[in-house]
C-alpha cells in the first residue's frame, strides 16, 4: 500500500498547532477558574468579577488547574454585584462549567446560575432534578414546568463533564460534552418566559436547602451566544491533551515516511 506521507505531515502539521491554540471565545464577563485568594475567587475574565466563597467553599485540583470545590454541607460562591452580566431578557449569552460530582446532585440542587437569587423568577440557572429511575438535568428561568428545558441527561459521579447553555436573546440550548441535547426553548413560545435579571452569579447556591457535593472547573459566562466551534473546543478540554513525547514522536514518524 502506498502511503502519501505529504497528507500524513499535514494531518500531523494540523494537529499539532491545534494543540498550542486557542479559539477565541470572545467577550467573557464572568470566569471563576477555581483560583482563589484569601477566600476569594479569582475572575480571570478581568472584569473584576470575583467569587466570594462561603461555608467553607475552597479549591482542590481540577480539570485545568484548581477547581471549586463544594463539600455538599451548605458550601457555595456567589457575587451580588457583578458587572456587565448579559441580564437583560433579550440578550444574548452563554454559561459553561466542567463539573465532576461526588454524589448525584438532588433534586432541585443549583449547580450555577446567574441573574436571579430567588430561583423562582428571573433566573438562568442549571439545577440537577429528580425523575423515575434517576436525575436529569435542567435548564431553568423559573420552577414554573414550561420555564424549564428538560434534557434528558442524567449525572454521572466521580466523572468530568461539561455542562454548556446558549442564548441568541430569543432561542435558548443546552449541550452536554458539547453535544446539544433536549428541545430549543423560545423565548415568548410555549409559555416560555425569560425576564430582566439582577447583577448576580452563583454557584452551588441551594434553592431549597439542597446542597452540591463535588467540583466544578472553569464556570463562564458569556455576553453572546457560543458557536458550535467554539462548544467544541471548551469539551475538547475532556479529552487529555497529547504529550509532548508523542507529539514528537509523530513528527519523527512523518519524518522517517518522508525519507522512504
Amino acid at each position: 500500500m502506498k502511503i502519501n506521507c505529504k497528507k500524513i505531515q499535514l494531518i500531523i502539521a494540523i494537529a499539532f498547532f491545534a494543540s498550542l491554540a486557542e479559539i477565541s471565545h470572545g467577550a467573557k464577563v464572568l470566569q471563576w477558574t477555581g483560583e482563589m485568594t484569601a477566600g476569594i475567587f479569582d475572575d480571570a475574565s478581568g472584569n473584576g468579577n470575583t467569587g466570594e466563597a462561603y461555608n467553607g467553599a475552597t479549591n482542590a485540583p481540577g480539570l485545568i488547574g484548581n477547581a471549586i470545590y463544594l463539600d455538599g454541607g451548605g458550601a457555595l460562591v456567589q457575587n451580588w454585584a457583578c458587572s456587565g452580566l448579559p441580564a437583560l431578557a433579550s440578550d444574548a449569552w452563554s454559561m459553561n462549567a466542567y463539573i465532576k460530582l461526588d454524589v448525584i446532585c438532588p433534586n432541585w440542587g443549583q449547580v450555577y446560575n446567574f441573574g436571579s437569587a430567588s430561583y423562582d423568577t428571573d433566573n438562568r440557572g442549571l439545577i440537577g432534578y429528580a425523575v423515575t429511575g434517576g436525575q436529569d438535568v435542567r435548564f431553568v428561568t423559573s420552577s414554573a414546568g414550561e420555564n424549564q428545558l428538560w434534557t434528558g441527561v442524567m449525572w454521572t459521579n466521580n466523572v468530568w463533564h461539561m455542562y454548556t447553555v446558549a442564548c441568541d436573546g430569543t432561542n435558548v440550548q443546552f449541550y452536554y460534552d458539547g453535544t446539544q441535547t433536549g428541545a430549543t426553548k423560545t423565548r415568548g413560545v410555549d409559555s416560555f418566559t425569560m425576564t430582566d435579571g439582577s447583577q448576580y452569579a452563583m454557584v452551588g447556591r441551594s434553592a431549597w436547602g439542597q446542597n452540591i457535593e463535588g467540583l466544578l472547573d472553569e464556570f463562564t459566562i458569556w455576553d453572546h451566544r457560543l458557536s458550535q466551534a467554539e462548544i467544541n473546543v471548551l469539551a475538547s478540554k475532556l479529552i487529555p491533551e497529547p504529550s509532548t513525547m508523542l507529539i514528537m514522536s509523530s513528527l519523527i514518524f512523518a519524518f522517517l515516511l518522508k525519507r522512504k
